[in-house]
């Protein structure tokens, strides 16, 4: 029972003796990491009280979009071709002289926010052009206001394509210029602007779209195809249905937040958090290191002057002082260091003057005279 009782006992010191090592361990370089973090937290609170308190940020896109469809559509002169006077709709090419009347539409469309007023102006213009030679234009529709919200529409043009009088009127210029291509351009320009009302600039789309015929004395045939019946527009102003979307952000001033651990956090409570948790860590730093001061020697006179001089200074194992030698007792050791650097010579260091165990005695001699320092082994000794 005894050896079992004492076994118990060892393995219960060295568990003990193990939990302190490892204790004494975490004391002594837990303050590295502290510090450091200390410092990480520092520098996040500075970054946090220097940070503004509302930042502008994007809320919300603005968006204006246009969209413009042209259509057409022929009724032929009964014919051998056409027995009845049928629309023919959208064909690729139509033959004029079989052709009693050509309609086209265009219509334009505006869309906004739920909603948001809208104002602007429309007009449109039919462009005849002769190659490089000449052009003019006709007013289909003249400049006009109109107003909606949301999405609506904004134009909504029909009417004829008055070909036979272009012709003419191609016919007519060539007689006086004596000169005149085979072929014309008729080109539909609508012109829409629209733009948000408010107390602000509001947005504005600014919108010309386009679409063409050719025309001879023989065809009439359209620039553009139904979006229907192809897959890849190779010229996107020729489409029957084109789209022009303008947008800004929308900008409002919101508290500013800043990011930790995928939280965020308003600057105020982050300046708060990070000051404190700083002070926390600097707190833990300075007491740990205090501790650690505490638990380490502190080292005597001897030691530190042996410490910091001990290359100065030459031991004696013992030795004695002349009696016609002059002693003369120094008041610090660095007097004694100052006069050996000025004579250039080495310390001597003994406990041992006489043959008699005695103080730490610092020395220098020279002719007639000894310089001493000496060290009381304990506080109430004297030299």
């Amino acid at each position: 029972m005894p050896d079992k009782t004492a076994n118990k006992s060892r393995i219960l010191d060295r568990k003990l003796s193990t939990s302190n090592k490892i204790m004494r361990l975490i004391t002594l370089y837990l303050p590295l990491p502290l510090g450091l973090a200390a410092l990480l937290f520092l520098v996040l609170a500075y970054r946090a009280i220097s940070a503004p308190l509302e930042i502008e940020q994007v809320v919300a896109q603005e968006t204006l979009a246009q969209e413009v469809s042209f259509d057409y559509s022929a009724i032929p002169k009964v014919s051998s071709l056409y027995p009845t006077a049928t629309a023919l709709g959208r064909q690729p090419t139509y033959l004029v002289n079989l052709t009693d009347r050509f309609d086209i539409k265009v219509q334009g469309k505006v869309t906004a926010a739920a909603g948001q007023q809208i104002e602007g102006t429309h007009e449109v213009i039919m462009r005849l052009q002769a190659g490089e030679l000449w052009t003019k234009d006709y007013v289909l529709s003249p400049k006009q206001p109109f107003t909606g919200s949301g999405e609506f529409i904004a134009l909504d043009l029909q009417t004829k394509l008055p070909f036979a009088e272009l012709l003419a009127f191609s016919a007519r210029v060539a007689e006086e210029a004596k000169t005149g291509p085979s072929s014309f351009l008729v080109t539909l320009l609508p012109h829409i602007q629209a733009q948000v009302v408010g107390d602000t600039p509001g947005l504005v789309n600014t919108f010309a779209p386009c679409f063409g015929f050719e025309l001879t004395t023989l065809q009439l045939t359209p620039k553009g195809v139904p979006r229907d019946r192809y897959s890849d527009a190779v010229d996107p102003t020729q489409d029957l249905v084109q789209q022009q979307t303008v947008s800004r952000p929308i900008v409002e001033t919101v508290p500013n937040q800043i990011n930790l651990l995928n939280a965020q956090l308003t600057v105020p409570a982050a300046k708060v958090l990070y000051s404190c948790v700083a002070l926390l860590f600097l707190y833990l730093t300075c007491w740990l290191g205090l501790k650690n001061l505490r638990r380490r020697p502190q080292l005597s006179e001897v030691e530190l002057i042996n410490k910091r001089h001990g290359s100065r200074i030459i031991e004696v194992k013992h030795g004695a002082f002349a009696a016609n030698q002059q002693l003369l007792h120094l008041g610090s050791f660095q007097s004694l260091l100052t006069l050996a650097d000025d004579r250039e010579k080495s310390i001597l260091h003994t406990t041992d003057i006489d043959g008699l165990p005695s103080s730490h005695i610092y020395y220098l001699m020279e002719e007639g005279i000894t310089y001493a320092y000496c060290i009381p082994e304990n506080p109430e000794a004297k030299c």
